[in-house]
């Protein structure tokens, strides 16, 4: 499952079902589609990951075809120069018509900017870790006992959508829901 959440508030986005187990990297495309696809996706905005998704495909996607600033928190620290070296723009950017603008250079100048200072992001990424481990733990999201394809998507459903709604009904800090569930 993939679910991507609004900073912020913790409200569930949109949520990804696959089977088996993909590697991140690889459905990475696929999330930014399906928040485009919602129209949650704006130009110019600012997607924090998982470092799960850490791969330099996955910037070039996030800035040539979605127009995005993707910063994904690395396994390790990442060599800013590395990255700068090999975050390039396609072929196209330099006959096609519609990359005559500065757009994707503009885009590039935030992420190398704000690539030295992912320290900074610490603090919301905590946020957004505690609220997936509440999931997978309290809500039972990490290991599905289902057999069938419609009772994993049920499962999951419910429980996001459970979640969304203590989260609408003004529970805004995991120990406050942590609470809720130990209520009897």
């Amino acid at each position: 499952m993939t679910l991507t959440i609004e900073e912020r508030s913790c409200k569930p986005l949109a949520i990804l079902i696959h089977p088996g187990s993909p590697n991140d990297t690889k459905i990475f495309d696929d999330m930014l589609s399906e928040l485009k696809r919602r129209r949650i996706l704006k130009k110019w905005q600012l997607i924090l990951c998982d470092r799960g998704f850490y791969s330099l495909e996955n910037y070039l996607i996030g800035i040539n075809k979605y127009e995005i600033v993707l910063f994904i928190f690395p396994k390790k620290k990442p060599s800013l120069i590395t990255l700068i070296e090999r975050i390039q723009n396609p072929l196209e950017y330099y006959t096609e018509e519609k990359y005559k603008n500065q757009r994707y250079e503009k885009l590039k100048q935030k992420l190398f900017s704000l690539l030295p200072k992912w320290e900074d992001f610490r603090r919301r990424r905590w946020k957004i870790e505690e609220f997936f481990k509440f999931i997978k733990i309290e809500l039972k999201l990490k290991e599905i006992h289902a057999y069938t394809k419609r009772a994993v998507y049920k499962h999951v459903y419910l429980n996001v959508f459970l979640m969304g709604i203590m989260i609408n009904t003004g529970y805004r800090e995991i120990e406050e829901i942590t609470n809720l569930l130990n209520f009897t």
